[in-house]
């Protein structure tokens, strides 16, 4: 509520979104109006998804358990697999070789969180179990 307007902004892609309130009749012949700028980037906790830090996970889904985690980026990083509750299930450490591989077959399908670490980035994307 802005100055006794209430709006709903439903962006559909990424980018700047701007709303506009047109003006409105106050007390005394005064008008006010609002306009609103607001980022919108699909990132709830602002934390970057992983393909922004360089970084590709796939198959995403996973039908076998196991996932290929690729990045272009000559460093090494840490893997972490989370639970939907925020436990951390699994932890690897990588080397910095551009395609690394992990087994998951023995965890439940479902959902996950996977959390890459590197001594510069922290990126956040969801995996899939099926």
């Amino acid at each position: 509520m802005l100055n006794g307007n209430t709006f709903d902004v439903y962006p559909v892609s990424e980018g700047s979104v701007s709303v506009i309130i047109p003006v409105n009749t106050l007390a005394n012949g005064n008008f006010a109006s609002n306009e609103v700028n607001v980022y919108y980037n699909k990132i709830v906790t602002g934390i970057p998804d992983l393909s922004e830090n360089g970084f590709l996970i796939y198959p995403n889904p996973s039908q076998t358990g196991i996932i290929n985690v690729k990045t272009k980026l000559n460093l090494s990083y840490t893997v972490g697999i989370y639970s939907v509750d925020g436990n951390l299930i699994r932890s690897f450490k990588m080397n910095n070789s551009d395609l690394q591989q992990i087994n998951l077959q023995n965890l439940q399908k479902g959902l996950y969180f996977l959390k890459i670490r590197t001594t510069h980035d922290l990126g956040f994307q969801k995996l899939v179990l099926k």
